[in-house]
């Protein structure tokens, strides 16, 4: 699974703080799934991603624009329909005193691994990328392209 690397590593770009106390990030995988068909083995993870801060000293909305940025990217689907980007994010904030907040993030991903029998008969492994609408399609309909890196937003 790559999405969960791929994330912390945007969020700890993002968020100057994960960089000094990357412990405060903690992401769990839960619920998972694999779907896959005959004859092939290619297969697709279907799991859910808990996002989890604690004492995260920032609004909440500090840690949800870089996943929005996150998601446009790597789980566009989310984001694609009304339907799917009313439900892409869940989450629960406990507020603590000093202006901290415990934080849990929950979303609902999927990763496709593309499977490839090499000549020498072992097989390969590879994760797919996810489907992109093209910069001029997103034009077309007056929206703008994907947000590709938000570093060092947030102080």
């Amino acid at each position: 699974m790559m999405k969960p690397a791929s994330l912390r590593a945007a969020l700890t770009a993002a968020i100057p703080d994960l960089r000094t106390t990357p412990e405060a990030l903690t992401l769990l995988v839960s619920s998972g799934k694999i779907a896959t068909r005959l004859p092939c083995l290619s297969f697709e993870y279907f799991y859910t991603l808990e996002v989890i801060l604690v004492d995260f000293a920032h609004e909440p909305e500090t840690v949800i624009l870089p996943i929005l940025a996150w998601l446009q990217i790597n789980q566009p689907d989310l984001l694609q329909n009304h339907q799917n980007a009313n439900s892409a994010i869940s989450f629960e904030a406990q507020i603590l005193d000093a202006g901290l907040y415990d934080i849990s993030l929950t979303l609902e991903l999927t990763e496709v691994i593309v499977t490839t029998k090499n000549p020498d008969g072992s097989v390969s492994m590879q994760s797919a990328a996810e489907p992109q609408l093209s910069p001029e399609l997103l034009a077309g309909l007056g929206l703008a392209p994907p947000l590709t890196e938000l570093t060092g937003v947030f102080t």
